[in-house]
């Protein structure tokens, strides 16, 4: 992050003190600088930004290498074989540093765009050109479902697989790009070209492939091998590395196919990009150890007016050089390696070993984010507690320095169960062809269920005529409510690792939508903040009126919240006038009384439904801007609890949760997963991605509203 920062104070430092008549040698570093600046292989860009910006990393290419010249200029070499190390240093370096830059413009945002379109373009072409069953060409109608039929079957076996050399051997027959590198570019990915034309043998090959297969979970590691390729691509120099291995696999070709070999070469010699792309990697390689056996034969004696500190100085920048490649060199060749599927299981065995243990950690985090309401503010009033523990003084420090929102957000470990349901759900819709499943916000698990009544709560909650970050909202509270409110005595074993599950999937899209900010309003931040206030308060009076001086436990303060919710709505009818009742008539002079405006009781009130056509308009600020969540969730949690099985309760629960993470994946944009996967990556990126090769789950461009 400051490497500019450095590289400025370097040469101008060599700039200014390089005419010691000591330290002549200290013209040789100016190179080094630029060799620094282009960085390793591993790394190209921190953040998004740096992508954005690579106007300005060029620009300073452009300044940096002209100091760096200027500085060179200045000294006067004695020695020729010093000059020409000198020479191949600054080269390299200016290679280095020219291809960091058009790495970061390969992976800019405007490009990534341009791409995607291009490519969405061509598809669309592709499906203009099939009518009916068939793909027709010159009046001629060929069949073409056959043929989707099984590359989706040869894609799914991969995906169980894992092998990326398979994968891509397959993909150069199909139309699905190696890498979804353009979920990055677009705010929701359109489906395949294959998924869609193979759309009616998806079920079968779904049940066959996928249901019964118990490693099905595999396809995790094949989604995440994926989006290792697709940071590499947007981070690293990946792309100009692979830009050279394609290159050099042409010319390879050449001794395969012995009668191609003679348009090739005219080919190659013709090109000057050809030539380029040859000879480059043994420059990129071979410069550095070239100018390490210069600068050993070179005489460093009296005419150089050097030191012995100068020297060794130089010898470190040398063989660090040297180390730096090596490093990245191998860890290139180990990832490139495993994609080749026809190489020897010996061997495939040895690369995974050695990249999986010695060069890579772990695909992804792994981790999902969890962001509680309730928990929130049980944390709060810890901190007023004595600090006599370690975990207060952080707790302390992380409110007043860092915010509230540093005490929000914990990390759980993604375990078998969470990958296998969220899974299993989109598989079963596949099976079903219910392909609209990331356009529902709940309603098919209500279906399922048959809790979809109209007037019901649950049904008006799930509705699109709420805003999305309101209906988590609601449906958070209520999901804490029903998990400290059961009873865990009554239930059995799979219903408790249901409910721990569905708070868990609560608490991820609670972090998605409110920490994350995906889809969200400021009507919603507004909502979500005054909410925030309706608890302390709550929590506040019922600990004055209790005369309690410790702080509420999570499932005490849950159950002092429904309570208060209880009482409120009573007293609220306690104070309502009766119908029946006359009210004194005003005076002739008295201003007219406009009656009081109610706010919204019901989510029905607060957001019409959705097949009414005279959508009411507000009748106050507070009711265009507020929608109460308490007494929504309550109505929501009541309903759930007057479902007498438990098993029924906790799968109508969680199946909302699991649609509303598919809903959230598809339209989370692709700002946001290009953000996250230079920190790890998030889950929903990956479910995201394992929909786009199970079948044609993105919703069309008409049902894309939040």
């Amino acid at each position: 992050m400051t490497a500019d920062v450095v590289a400025i104070f370097v040469l101008g430092h060599l700039a200014v003190h390089a005419s010691a008549p000591r330290h002549q040698l200290m013209y040789f570093w100016a190179p080094f600088v630029l060799v620094h600046m282009g960085g390793q292989d591993t790394i190209t860009a921190f953040s998004k930004q740096d992508n954005e910006l690579w106007t300005r990393h060029l620009l300073s290419v452009v300044t940096q290498v002209a100091v760096a010249g200027y500085v060179v200029g200045k000294a006067s070499w004695p020695d020729r074989r010093l000059r020409a190390a000198m020479v191949i240093m600054f080269l390299s370096g200016f290679f280095k540093y020219a291809e960091r830059t058009w790495c970061l413009y390969l992976a800019s945002p405007a490009r990534l765009r341009s791409s995607t379109l291009h490519r969405l373009s061509m598809c669309l072409g592709t499906l203009e050109m099939v009518h009916g069953k068939g793909l027709v060409i010159g009046g001629v109608c060929y069949p073409v479902t056959d043929d989707a039929r099984g590359d989706m079957s040869q894609i799914l076996d991969v995906m169980l697989t894992g092998n990326i050399g398979a994968a891509r051997k397959v993909y150069r027959g199909t139309n699905r790009p190696n890498t979804p590198v353009d979920i990055s570019s677009v705010d929701v990915p359109l489906n395949e070209v294959d998924c869609i034309l193979a759309a009616d043998h998806l079920p079968d090959l779904l049940h066959q492939k996928f249901m019964s297969n118990p490693n099905r979970c595999r396809a995790y590691e094949y989604v995440g091998a994926r989006l290792v390729y697709c940071y590499q691509y947007l981070y690293t120099k990946h792309p100009l590395r692979e830009l050279l291995c394609n290159n050099y696999r042409r010319v390879t070709s050449i001794f395969r196919w012995p009668a191609r070999t003679r348009r090739y070469i005219y080919w190659t010699l013709k090109s000057c990009q050809g030539i380029l792309l040859l000879l480059y990697p043994l420059f990129h390689y071979v410069s550095t150890p070239v100018a390490l056996v210069l600068f050993m034969a070179a005489e460093k004696g009296d005419r150089l007016h050097t030191s012995k500190t100068d020297i060794i100085v130089t010898y470190i920048l040398l063989l660090g050089a040297i180390v730096l490649d090596v490093s990245s060199a191998t860890i290139f060749i180990f990832s490139y390696v495993m994609r080749f599927h026809n190489l020897p299981t010996r061997m495939l065995l040895v690369a995974n070993y050695i990249s999986s243990t010695l060069l890579t950690r772990k695909q992804w985090c792994e981790e999902l984010g969890q962001y509680g309401m309730i928990k929130r503010h049980v944390a709060q009033d810890t901190l007023r507690r004595p600090p006599a523990r370690m975990a207060s003084i952080r707790r302390w420090i992380g409110s007043r320095f860092l915010g509230a929102r540093f005490l929000d957000i914990t990390r759980i470990p993604i375990t078998k169960d969470h990958k296998e349901f969220i899974l299993d759900s989109p598989l079963c819709f596949g099976i079903a062809k219910q392909w609209n499943c990331t356009s529902s916000r709940g309603q098919l698990a209500l279906q399922k269920c048959h809790q979809d009544h109209p007037d019901c709560a649950l049904s008006r909650s799930t509705r699109s005529s709420v805003d999305f970050p309101t209906s988590v909202l609601i449906w958070h509270v209520a999901t804490e409510m029903c998990y400290h409110l059961e009873d865990n005595c009554s239930t059995s074993s799979d219903v408790r690792k249901k409910k721990e599950m569905s708070r868990e999937l609560s608490n991820y899209v609670m972090y998605l939508i409110f920490n994350c900010r995906v889809m969200l309003t400021s009507n919603s931040q507004l909502i979500h903040d005054r909410f925030h206030f309706k608890i302390r308060v709550i929590l506040f009076r019922a600990r004055m009126s209790r005369k309690q001086v410790t702080p509420f436990g999570e499932e005490e303060a849950v159950k002092v919240i429904f309570e208060a919710n209880k009482q409120e709505e009573i007293q609220d009818s306690e104070v309502q006038t009766p119908k029946d009742e006359e009210e004194p008539s005003a005076g002739k002079d008295s201003p007219p009384e406009y009656p009081k405006q109610k706010l919204p009781q019901s989510i029905e009130e607060a957001s019409p439904a959705d097949e009414d056509p005279e959508q009411k308009l507000p009748q106050s600020v507070e009711e265009a801007l507020y929608t109460p969540v308490l007494p929504h969730a309550r109505e929501v949690a009541q309903e759930l609890i007057n479902i007498n099985d438990g098993t029924v309760r906790w799968d109508i629960i969680a199946g909302v949760w699991s649609e509303m993470l598919y809903y959230t994946a598809v339209r989370c944009g692709g700002d946001f997963h290009y953000k996250h996967l230079s920190t790890g990556g998030e889950f929903v990126t990956h479910i995201l991605v394992l929909m786009l090769f199970l079948g044609p789950f993105q919703p069309t461009p008409g049902s894309l509203a939040p």
